[in-house]
């Protein structure tokens, strides 16, 4: 089954079962690193589907891209999701940013987000990250991420 299929089906099956959908993901509860072979390095955290456990449902990856000092974020959300209200990245229900959607492919739908020191520091003291979107058919849908073991995977990208 292409990831194009996997994705619609599990966008059908997240408008289908509302909010019984978020019962049936896996968080990895860890954020690790990982490096290319031209020696760029970024961290992130997977949440997947719990049925199988390796399709991808959201994916939060950080690092520091050339000829910068400042961090960035790729958000990736599943198709079928409303493009236009963006997302909302909430940590601890203190801090809440919103983030366009730069585009959708059959990866999934992508947001780029510049992470300033600000957003940087709530994470690191933070406990739980939220993504926040809308369904196609307008249903609030929000993903929850951990933000434990962050800051050590944080510091160690170079």
């Amino acid at each position: 089954m292409t990831m194009n299929k996997i994705f619609t089906l599990l966008v059908a099956c997240m408008v289908l079962t509302g909010a019984a959908w978020a019962q049936n993901v896996t968080p990895t509860n860890t954020w690790k690193k990982r490096c290319s072979q031209n020696n760029y390095c970024e961290i992130y955290n997977r949440i997947n589907v719990a049925q199988n456990g390796q399709a991808r449902l959201a994916e939060f990856a950080i690092g520091f891209p050339k000829n910068t000092n400042r961090a960035r974020g790729v958000v990736i959300l599943p198709l079928g999701i409303l493009v236009q209200p963006g997302v909302g990245l909430h940590i601890d229900d203190k801090n809440s940013y919103k983030f366009s959607i730069n585009h959708c492919s059959e990866q999934g739908c992508v947001a780029y987000i510049d992470l300033n020191d600000d957003i940087i520091n709530a994470m690191k003291m933070g406990g739980e990250a939220r993504f926040v979107f809308f369904a196609a058919n307008t249903q609030k849908l929000v993903i929850p991420m951990t933000l434990s073991g962050f800051t050590n995977a944080f510091n160690s990208i170079p």
